[in-house]
């Protein structure tokens, strides 16, 4: 439940805005949460679209484990990691 909340609450961001939706995940490791949003099989040009949804929440880019052709932006609070990426699961 609390994980469908979060993911329902960071997608409204972008939504708001205009953008496509992504594919939430949430996991929760210890005290530590990570979100992640990654493009959903429709997406036709998920780049261009991680890129605004990282605007629209404030993300950085950043490395994504040595995976080529991937692209991620990121941002830590705490114990919370929000992530996006080209990558899909």
């Amino acid at each position: 439940m609390m994980a469908s909340s979060i993911a329902s609450a960071v997608a409204t961001a972008g939504l708001v805005d205009g953008l496509a939706p992504l594919q939430w995940t949430v996991q929760v490791e210890g005290r530590d949460i990570l979100i992640t949003g990654t493009p959903t099989a429709e997406t036709t040009h998920p780049v261009a679209l991680c890129r605004a949804w990282a605007a629209v929440l404030e993300l950085q880019e950043c490395d994504y484990d040595d995976v080529e052709d991937v692209l991620a932006w990121n941002r830590a609070e705490g114990p919370w990691l929000l992530e996006i990426s080209t990558r899909r699961l």
